[in-house]
C-alpha cells in the first residue's frame, strides 16, 4: 500500500486481533508499518511478510496478475484477490481453475466494483467517476480465491447436451473449423 500523503513511502497494515472486545477491527487496533523498500510484492521484504500471512486479501496490479497468483500458489497462501474477469482466459490462471486450485469468488454487482478517491476527477476517464457519490467505477472485475466457499458447491443447472458438431474444437484458433458467414 502507498500513502495518499506527499510521501511515496510504502506501508503495510498489521492486525493482531481485537483489543477492546467489540469484535470490530478499529483503526487503533490496526498498526501502520513502513516498509524499507517500495512495496513491490516480488521484493525480499514483501516475500517475508507474505510468508507470515494467514490469508492475503488485496487488489494486485492487473498487469502482474499472473505473476502475483503464481507467487501466492508457490508460497501455498490462502487468498481473496480482485482481478479482471478476463484473467480466467489466461492460460496460467485457467490451468489453476481447471486443477481446482483457484476459483471465482463472489462477484460484484454487474462486474462493477467501486472505490472512493481523493484524486482529481480529471485523472479518470469519462463515465468512470460519479460526482454525486465521489466513487470511481472499476469495471469487469471479480474476486479470485482458493478459500472454500458455498458457491463452489452449488449444482449447475444444465439445459443443453454437448453436441460436437455445434461446438467445433478450438485450441486458441483452429483454422480448419473456421465458420464462414454468407455475404
Amino acid at each position: 500500500m502507498f500513502s495518499q500523503n506527499n510521501s511515496e513511502r510504502a506501508i503495510y497494515l498489521e492486525y493482531e486481533g481485537y483489543k477492546n472486545g467489540n469484535n470490530v477491527p478499529d483503526p487503533e487496533e490496526i498498526g501502520i508499518k513502513h516498509l524499507n523498500g517500495d512495496g513491490d510484492f516480488r521484493s525480499d521484504e514483501s516475500i517475508e511478510l507474505l510468508k507470515q500471512a494467514d490469508i492475503v486479501v488485496t487488489n494486485p496490479p492487473f498487469s502482474l496478475f499472473r505473476e502475483y497468483v503464481a507467487q501466492l500458489i508457490e508460497y501455498d497462501k490462502k487468498f481473496i484477490i480482485i482481478g479482471t474477469y478476463n484473467a480466467i482466459t489466461y492460460k496460467e490462471i485457467f490451468k489453476l481453475i481447471k486443477e481446482n486450485k483457484v476459483w471465482l469468488g463472489y462477484g460484484f454487482n454487474g462486474g462493477n466494483a467501486y472505490f472512493k478517491t481523493t484524486h482529481d476527477v480529471k485523472d479518470y476517464a469519462a463515465g468512470v467517476f460519479n460526482e454525486e457519490t465521489g466513487l470511481v467505477k472499476f469495471r469487469n472485475v471479480t474476486w479470485f480465491t482458493n478459500l472454500d466457499i458455498s458457491k463452489r458447491h452449488e449444482e449447475l443447472i444444465l439445459f443443453k447436451k454437448y453436441m460436437p458438431e455445434e461446438y467445433p474444437h478450438y485450441d486458441n484458433y483452429d483454422v480448419t473449423h473456421r465458420a464462414t458467414t454468407p455475404q
